[in-house]
C-alpha cells in the first residue's frame, strides 16, 4: 500500500503552477509541525518518543557518514509528525517536506561538503537541536516542545531562504529536476 509520499508530486505541481512561494510552503509547514508536535506530546499523540530517539541516535548519524545530512534532517522532521499519531497530518506533512527537502539539497548541501569542518559542525549543531527536541517532548509539556521546536523552525527558515527569499516552489521543483537528470 502507498504511503503519504504518493501525495507529494502532484502537490507540489499544483503549487508549482500556482507560483506560491516557498515562504508559504514554509509557514504551512510550521504550523503543521507545531499541532503535531503538541499532539505527540499529548495523551491523544502516538508513541513517538521511540521512533524520534532512532533517528536521533541511528539514522541521523548514518546519514552524516553516508553525506546524506538533509535526508536525515528531514527524516527527524517527518518522524516528529508521524509521531502525532495523524495520519492525515502525515500525508499533508509529507508533500510539503519533498518540497522543503528538495530545496534544502539545493541551498545547503553543496557547500556543506566542499567544507567538512563546517559539514561536522551543521551535523552537531542539528543533533543538539533534535535532542533538545526530544528532551522536550518526554518532559509532557507541549507548550516547551513547540517553543523548542520553534527556535528549531527560525534557524531552518534563515537557512532555507537566504539566497533568495522569494524563491517559489515552481523554482524548487524546476531545480529538483535538473539535479535528479
Amino acid at each position: 500500500m502507498p504511503g503519504p509520499e504518493i501525495v507529494a508530486k502532484p502537490a507540489s505541481l499544483l503549487l508549482a503552477v500556482g507560483k506560491v512561494p516557498l515562504s508559504d510552503v514554509i509557514t504551512a509547514c510550521r504550523a503543521l509541525e507545531d499541532n503535531a508536535v503538541r499532539r505527540a506530546v499529548s495523551e491523544e499523540g502516538g508513541i513517538g518518543i521511540p521512533a524520534l530517539r532512532v533517528v536521533l541516535e541511528r539514522d541521523l548519524p548514518d546519514a552524516f557518514r553516508s553525506r546524506s545530512l538533509t535526508r536525515g534532517a528531514w527524516g527527524f522532521h517527518r518522524a516528529l509528525v508521524r509521531a502525532s499519531g495523524v495520519t492525515t497530518l502525515a500525508m499533508v506533512a509529507e508533500a510539503l517536506h519533498s518540497i522543503l527537502e528538495s530545496h534544502t539539497e539545493a541551498v545547503s548541501d553543496s557547500r556543506m561538503y566542499e567544507d567538512p569542518d563546517g559539514y561536522e559542525a551543521g551535523y552537531q549543531r542539528l543533533r543538539r537541536s533534535y535532542g533538545r527536541m526530544l528532551d522536550a517532548v518526554a518532559s509532557g509539556d507541549p507548550g516547551d516542545a513547540a517553543g523548542q521546536w520553534n527556535r528549531h523552525w527560525t534557524a531552518l527558515e534563515r537557512i532555507l531562504l537566504a539566497e533568495n527569499s522569494e524563491v517559489t516552489v515552481a523554482e524548487v521543483v524546476r531545480s529538483a529536476g535538473e539535479t535528479r537528470r
